[in-house]
């Protein structure tokens, strides 16, 4: 949101960033989306935020919608930081120092042979072409002078 506006922001940013994380992993899409890019950018700053009919719970959906709030201030985790969506409801039924300590056995786990096994990956991502996308023409220019002594050769 702050990004779009091009508006200075703090970490209330990623509580947004996790709110359309958890929307796209449950619904499939990301809250706003649009197939055309400047659409979907008014949708972000203008639409109320769409609710599922059914693949979303109440809770699921709060959460999102406290995460997505448009005013910074008033978003889930500006106050509270982490601690404060932990205490979400939707999060209720997680125990955080099991979690943490790696003590809790995942809901599902994927049938994979090994680390290089990638038979649960949909193909259409194994087919796609890793390309950077063209740099926007009112992007602002780095000096090369910061990234003296970086090795790194594009």
């Amino acid at each position: 949101m702050q990004v779009i506006k091009r508006k200075p922001y703090g970490k209330a940013v990623d509580w947004w960033s996790l709110g359309t994380l958890i929307y796209e992993m449950i619904q499939g899409l990301p809250p706003y989306y649009h197939t055309n890019r400047q659409q979907m950018y008014k949708n972000i700053l203008r639409m109320p935020l769409p609710k599922p009919k059914d693949k979303m719970s109440e809770k699921a959906f709060l959460l999102c919608a406290g995460l997505l709030e448009r005013d910074p201030k008033k978003r889930l985790g500006y106050k509270g930081d982490v601690e404060e969506i932990k205490a979400h409801a939707w999060f209720s039924d997680i125990n955080w120092e099991k979690m943490l300590k790696k003590e809790l056995v995942p809901p599902f786990k994927p049938p994979v042979k090994g680390s290089s096994d990638i038979s649960q990956i949909d193909p259409v991502f194994l087919n796609e072409h890793a390309a950077l996308p063209p740099t926007a023409e009112d992007a602002s220019v780095i000096s090369k002078s910061m990234f003296e002594g970086f090795t790194f050769n594009g």
